[in-house]
């Protein structure tokens, strides 16, 4: 059970107890879901009509929840960190993120049903299956929906050949391929597109990218680098070089954000995989 409790100051006198709510950043969904003993006002059962005083004390309940995927037997993905809240988890190369066809019990939902059993998966942020890094999940609703409008800030790294500029941003609209469920293009009449990326580390035939987001498109960043030529090492979708390694040399190694109830500032790191490091190496 998690219970959210408030105390009302002078500016809500007067007002809903749905209005409080709401500026505590209640999504009209949850108000709408706070069923008989989930919502109380000075202790007592209350509904969201309510009318509020100054000092009232507003109280939420949210009973546990269960996970909607079977938990794995023996969970190998790495928490990060955790709390009442959140939870932050690195997902490694080759594990998808939610359940699809021929990925039914070995996806990070599963992982996090073992490790969470009172909480549904809600993820925050997203990898696909090939691209490691770290994952936000929100642990209840109201988590949840606050951080839907407040996204993190992640840095991806990658690693390509060539004579790429050691930094530069590529502004290019995006578009499914006609046809294809899942590969994209850059096509006029996409969405606007805008990927910005500098160089951390350098070989004489390798370098390692790091990589920010101004939008955040399906594919964006394994797109943009092969428009400009230098598609990702491993991408054999866009064009990228499948000899040193067999999946998109792309990791998400950094995010930031703001504690949904909290608003404490907070930021993790984590760094390139093995395989990734190797190509390094290799050179």
């Amino acid at each position: 059970m998690r219970r959210f409790v408030y105390k009302t100051d002078k500016s809500f006198e007067g007002k809903t107890v749905k209005t409080f709510l709401q500026y505590r950043g209640y999504s009209a969904e949850i108000i709408k879901g706070l069923k008989k003993g989930g919502l109380l006002v000075n202790g007592s059962e209350a509904y969201t009509i309510r009318t509020l005083s100054e000092n009232d004390i507003v109280e939420t309940i949210f009973e546990d929840e269960y996970p909607d995927t079977e938990p794995c037997v023996n969970p190998q993905i790495k928490l990060i960190y955790s709390d009442d809240d959140i939870a932050v988890l690195y997902k490694p190369p080759y594990v998808p993120t939610h359940q699809s066809i021929g990925h039914y019990n070995d996806t990070l939902a599963n992982h996090f049903a073992a490790l969470f059993p009172h909480s549904r998966f809600r993820a925050v942020t997203r990898l696909d299956k090939n691209t490691s890094g770290l994952c936000l999940v929100a642990l209840n609703r109201l988590s949840a929906a606050i951080m839907c409008k407040n996204r993190p800030k992640k840095l991806y790294y990658a690693v390509v050949k060539g004579n790429i500029p050691d930094h530069g941003t590529i502004n290019a609209p995006i578009e499914r391929e006609n046809d294809s469920v899942i590969k994209r293009i850059v096509d006029p009449n996409g969405k606007p597109s805008v990927t910005h990326y500098k160089t951390v580390r350098q070989t004489d035939n390798s370098k390692l990218l790091e990589i920010a987001l101004e939008t955040g498109r399906t594919h964006q960043i394994r797109v943009h680098m092969s428009y400009i030529g230098f598609p990702l090492l491993g991408d054999e979708m866009y064009g990228g070089d499948m000899t040193e390694i067999k999946r998109q040399a792309l990791h998400c190694g950094y995010i930031d954000f703001l504690h949904p109830i909290t608003k404490e500032k907070m930021s993790f790191s984590y760094p390139i995989p093995d395989d990734m490091e190797r190509l390094f190496s290799a050179d």
